[in-house]
């Protein structure tokens, strides 16, 4: 077989909206990112490899052990950015440290953009602090309060008030408590909490004499 000509291909129109071949585009379009910060070499160590970059869509994290690590990152990012012309927001763009002093280095750059420095980040639905995730899984727990409180409410004025709570509370309230737990790093005094609240959904559901007959 001879040689095989390449040359630039012109766009003229894009998909459609919705078309499912868009995040097949936009995932290669980025798929140099990755490589590029990867090869940097640093990131968290997760058992024999480093973890540098999370993607999702256009959501992108950049992780790193310290400052001048997530700077040596942030410059592949900015290399990137420079050769296929793409614009990272100051303002959507914040570096969280966990675990570290506050004279750690309060900013940081993608080529002339400037990153500050945050106290709190979100990231697919789970809010992370300096702390780590704990917020996050007070904030489950909350939630589940919340639900035992809707569900005492359901259940007031309703004959079959069994069938009512325990088909909300395992259709909408348990889905939209755990959600995303998988991530989180949950102690035994964590699941304590969210057991505490399931024990009063249950007695709202059957009554506190029916439940102590139930649980023995």
């Amino acid at each position: 077989m001879g040689d095989i000509e390449t040359d630039w291909v012109e766009l003229v129109r894009g998909v459609r909206q919705g078309c499912t071949l868009s995040p097949l585009l936009f995932n290669l379009y980025t798929e140099e990112l990755t490589h590029r910060v990867k090869r940097v070499g640093k990131g968290i160590p997760v058992g024999d490899e480093k973890l540098s970059i999370l993607l999702y869509a256009d959501d992108v994290v950049i992780m790193a052990e310290s400052s001048e690590d997530l700077q040596e990152c942030l410059n592949a990012v900015h290399t990137y950015a420079r050769d296929f012309k793409v614009r990272f927001s100051s303002e959507k763009s914040q570096v969280l440290v966990i675990n570290e002093p506050a004279e750690v280095n309060e900013e940081w750059n993608i080529g002339q953009t400037v990153i500050k420095r945050t106290k709190e980040y979100k990231y697919l639905g789970i809010k992370i602090n300096e702390l780590g995730c704990e917020g996050c899984k007070d904030e489950k727990v909350a939630k589940a309060n919340q639900w035992w409180g809707r569900l005492g409410s359901a259940a007031k004025f309703r004959a079959n008030k069994y069938d009512v709570v325990r088909c909300l509370w395992k259709g909408v309230g348990v889905p939209a408590v755990m959600y995303a737990t998988g991530v989180l790093n949950w102690t035994e005094r964590d699941f304590d909490k969210l057991e505490v609240v399931q024990n009063r959904i249950g007695r709202v559901a059957v009554g506190p004499a029916s439940w102590q007959e139930l649980k023995h």
